[in-house]
């Protein structure tokens, strides 16, 4: 029975160890099929799997046969450069393959393009005011429906004004075409500033926009309007005796105010005490009110009260006063005439 039981044990190693020899040479079988298919499909990379392991050996000190490598010998070596080349990407792999970079789209430079636009007028470094005159001629690619942009800028890229330049002729064509505009700023200090001619770009393309620039210098606007009133001096009175000889004397007011008015009232005024002191004088009493002014076809008409003509006594006071007033009046260039009145009155008046 014990005898039995060990034949039946030997017959059971002796099947397992078959069926494992069977299924060994099957899984080499296909192995070798599919390594021999891969080899077939792709010669180079047999050759080159060959190749690798003859060099291998030759690093290690072996001589190896290429002839006579398996199948199963060349897939190791395939699988291996494989996971090789994952694991170390070439040099020639670009870094969008290897990580995260962020796109950055390319800044082209804005360059000034002379030949493509000339500005004749204002010249470089022109002072200006309030007003700036443009005029010059570009190429007709800079305009887009017979316009371009033109800015004014200060030192620090700070846009002061802007307007658009208008074509003067046909702007659908290659050549030079003759522009013209206006710009318009009241500075209130000096500065040092730039007219930015750009083409127009309706794309919005940085690469497509141009532009040119030219230095201008704007100079602050006075804010009164200078004029003159009219004294006597007495110097001048004691040594040639003419009572009608006047000299100036500068005022300013704000541009608001009406010149004639802000004159005549200053007139009435008198000289300040420093004026006094270096001898200029008036004839006019003083508490003289101004009732009318009016200015009709170039003739000044000015009416006083009567304090006018209060205590004047001589014909050269009179003619004092009348050389004051109509000189002060007159300096103004839409005067052509002053007529002065006293309560109405033109005929008897200012009599010595």
């Amino acid at each position: 029975m014990k005898k039995k039981h060990k034949i039946n044990l030997v017959l059971d190693i002796v099947i397992v160890a078959g069926i494992t020899l069977i299924l060994g040479s099957v899984v080499y079988y296909f192995a070798s099929v599919r390594t021999m298919d891969r080899q077939q499909k792709n010669p180079v990379r047999r050759a080159e799997s060959v190749q690798s392991i003859a060099a291998r050996g030759q690093s290690l000190g072996l001589q190896i046969d290429q002839s006579s490598l398996s199948g199963a010998a060349l897939e190791v070596v395939a699988r291996t450069q494989a996971a090789e080349e994952t694991l170390s990407p070439s040099a020639s792999a670009t870094p969008a393959q290897n990580q995260d970079v962020p796109i950055v789209a390319p800044v082209v430079e804005n360059k000034p393009v002379d030949e493509d636009i000339k500005v004749t007028s204002p010249a470089p470094n022109a002072e200006f005011q309030t007003q700036i005159l443009i005029s010059g001629e570009a190429k007709g690619s800079w305009y887009f429906e017979a316009t371009f942009p033109i800015r004014l800028e200060d030192g620090a890229g700070k846009v002061l004004a802007s307007t658009m330049a208008t074509a003067q002729s046909d702007w659908q064509s290659a050549e030079m075409v003759p522009f013209k505009a206006e710009i318009t700023y009241e500075a209130d200090k000096p500065i040092d500033a730039t007219l930015v001619f750009q083409n127009d770009n309706p794309s919005g393309m940085i690469e497509n926009q141009k532009e040119f620039r030219q230095p201008v210098k704007l100079i602050p606007v006075s804010k009164t309007n200078p004029f003159q009133i009219f004294f006597s001096m007495a110097d001048s009175l004691a040594a040639d005796n003419d009572c009608t000889k006047v000299f100036p004397v500068t005022r300013e007011v704000p541009k608001t105010q009406a010149m004639a008015r802000a004159a005549i009232d200053d007139l009435l005024n008198g000289p300040t005490p420093a004026e006094t002191e270096k001898g200029y004088m008036t004839g006019i009493n003083p508490g003289v009110k101004v009732q009318k002014l009016v200015i009709v076809d170039g003739v000044l008409k000015v009416d006083f009260d009567k304090k006018l003509e209060e205590a004047v006594g001589g014909s050269c006071r009179v003619l004092m006063i009348r050389s004051q007033i109509e000189k002060t009046l007159g300096q103004f260039p839409t005067v052509k005439k002053v007529v002065i009145s006293i309560n109405g009155r033109t005929e008897d008046i200012l009599q010595p």
